[in-house]
């Protein structure tokens, strides 16, 4: 049995052409942001909807990637075909790429980071305080 080839991307908001026609239809979207929206409502393997409670009808948070155990066993079985672009299968571009290593120490720097700094801050505002007051608490001028 012949599959027929997918031409045209699978998210019905997109709809463009694939830069080549593609059999598995786990993998026939344009780009990760196609698949991620497509796939946010429904199970990554039997495409069922999860916006609804099977048993009960109402609706649930969307967190979830899976509607049962069957579907996440299969999952674990076969991961390349239903993950096509999963965050862990997916390798950006060499231009895409990031050079650090770790999350630690990606922010901003500020002066009153350090406690020297502070110390800094005190002793400046003590010495404002002490050229516009006399000492007795009166202010100058």
């Amino acid at each position: 049995m012949t599959d027929a080839l997918r031409h045209y991307c699978r998210n019905s908001r997109c709809r463009t052409k694939l830069r080549e026609p593609v059999e598995n239809e786990h993998a026939a979207f344009c780009c990760r942001g196609c698949f991620e929206q497509f796939y946010r409502s429904r199970c990554a393997v039997c495409e069922r909807d999860l916006s609804r409670d099977p048993m009960t009808g109402e609706a649930v948070k969307l967190g979830r990637k899976f509607c049962g155990q069957k579907c996440q066993r299969e999952h674990r079985r076969f991961p390349r075909v239903y993950s096509v672009f999963a965050s862990g299968s997916y390798t950006p571009s060499a231009e895409h790429r990031s050079d650090s290593k770790s999350a630690h120490f990606t922010g901003l720097k500020t002066r009153l980071g350090t406690p020297w700094s502070r110390f800094a801050l005190l002793t400046q505002r003590a010495r404002q305080y002490a050229t516009t007051y006399r000492p007795d608490n009166t202010p100058l001028g």
